[in-house]
């Protein structure tokens, strides 16, 4: 009877602390998600606009 009390004082303890932990992670998850989607989009925005750039001066000198 000892043991039972135990597993389940152990039990309900791992799933009163589990829960926070997992939304810690997925908030953490969600954040670091969104601000990695973010650089990428503004690298691939400059990444875009040096090309047009370089176009431009590759242009201007085939042009002369």
């Amino acid at each position: 009877m000892k043991y039972n009390i135990q597993l389940k004082l152990i039990t309900v303890a791992m799933l009163i602390l589990s829960v926070p932990c997992l939304v810690i992670g997925f908030v953490g998850y969600e954040t670091s998600k969104s601000n990695m989607d973010e650089l990428g989009r503004q690298m691939l925005k400059n990444s875009a606009k040096q090309v047009i750039q370089m176009i431009d001066v590759l242009n201007d000198e085939a042009g002369k």
